[in-house]
């Protein structure tokens, strides 16, 4: 799953902002206020206080940026857009109304792996990216215009990465990064800026090492991950990020069971969150803890029941309980569904290939195993279309049929 690691870089962008549970239900609750009164100045928490300081903002503006990302954790959208909106209004020049639409729309497409809003991810991302520029160049603000800038520019090359231009995404790392020390001069205790660097360290390490094309790093993982764990622990807005970003690290370490905590940790806060579910499925599946990752498929689906990539995840659920039948309608579910990348329709019909060999349909395996092959020139297709041919010259087919997933 070299894909899941997209998800991460969303996460520099402060789309899982850490708000305690007693601030979870009403903005005011940011305030420590027991007796509200008219008159009376509000008390925030300390949080609140602490962003407020480090970033030289006003303390409404952090509590505002702290509500409006908890409403898109929770998969509030409208509500999340509308607060941001507001915000905006409030205080312009730093162009959290854009930011907002930004994350609004690139939540939307991580939950399928999906382009599907690439054009007006793209008008909100360079609107935002040339207000903060040219605010950046005017006295005050500095911090947080420079931490936007590094998020949204990172994203953009995760953006460029999803098309598979990786030269070009490696280009924006590069660039977004050089807007940390801007961070740092401005707001040196402001320690969220660090998840950034951990995420760089970790998967610049990670990637140059399995893609020979990339330019080769020292190995900066175990650096990154205490980075990270740095914000999860200390971040003003990014701490269920930071914790959410180590399910990808995981992944990539193959410790699936700390992947799986981190799901659950953060789904007591979120239980509604989308992406969390999905990856607290996928793990579960890659655990074969099959009735588990069907449950929670069940609650995705009841959540989100637009929701598109799930039904691929409950096809290879089906073919690893060698119900073919019930895999073939997921998977079929699934491709018919808009939107799907040339790497989705082929592990699709890749898929399909695999239910059609366990039901002894091997006239079918091998037209689905070529059709993914025409998508995309995948060596897992390829290789299972090279053992079905195989074992029909050997005459094996129902040896290759039998074989577990």
């Amino acid at each position: 799953m070299t894909s899941l690691w997209l998800g991460s870089w969303l996460l520099t962008t402060g789309a899982w902002a850490e708000v305690p549970a007693a601030e979870q239900t009403s903005p005011v609750e940011d305030q420590a206020s027991a007796e509200p009164a008219a008159e009376a100045s509000p008390v925030w928490s300390e949080p609140v206080l602490r962003g407020a300081e480090q970033l030289s903002m006003s303390p409404e503006f952090v509590h505002g940026a702290r509500v409006s990302l908890d409403h898109l954790f929770h998969r509030r959208y409208d509500d999340s857009l509308r607060s941001f909106s507001e915000l905006d209004g409030a205080y312009p020049g730093t162009a959290v109304a854009d930011i907002g639409e930004v994350l609004v729309l690139q939540s939307r497409m991580l939950e399928n792996f999906s382009l599907e809003h690439d054009a007006a991810y793209r008008e909100a991302s360079d609107r935002a990216i040339d207000t903060l520029t040219a605010q950046a160049k005017v006295e005050g603000n500095e911090a947080w215009e420079h931490f936007m800038l590094a998020g949204l520019i990172g994203l953009k090359g995760i953006h460029e990465a999803r098309l598979e231009n990786y030269m070009s995404a490696l280009k924006l790392a590069f660039e977004a990064l050089r807007h940390v020390p801007d961070v740092r001069r401005h707001a040196p205790d402001f320690v969220d800026i660090t998840l950034a660097d951990g995420l760089y360290n970790y998967w610049r390490s990670a990637l140059s090492s399995r893609y020979k094309f990339l330019p080769s790093f020292d190995d900066a993982r175990e650096e990154g991950l205490a980075q990270v764990h740095q914000v999860e622990e200390e971040g003003i807005f990014l701490g269920p990020p930071a914790r959410l970003s180590l399910t990808f690290s995981w992944w990539e370490e193959k410790d699936h069971e700390k992947a799986l905590q981190t799901c659950k940790d953060n789904e007591v806060l979120y239980p509604d969150n989308a992406i969390n579910l999905m990856l607290k499925g996928l793990t579960q599946l890659k655990l074969r803890r099959l009735d588990a990752a069907e449950k929670t498929f069940d609650r995705l689906l009841a959540v989100a029941p637009e929701h598109r990539r799930v039904h691929y995840y409950k096809g290879l659920l089906q073919l690893l309980r060698s119900e073919p039948e019930a895999a073939l309608v997921a998977l079929e579910t699934y491709e018919e569904m808009p939107y799907l990348q040339d790497y989705q329709v082929a592990d699709t019909h890749y898929r399909k290939g695999q239910a059609y060999l366990q039901l002894h349909a091997f006239e079918q395996a091998e037209s689905e195993f070529k059709v993914s092959l025409k998508a995309k020139n995948t060596s897992r297709a390829k290789a299972a279309l090279d053992a079905l041919r195989k074992a029909k010259r050997d005459g094996t087919l129902e040896q290759l049929a039998g074989k577990k997933l």
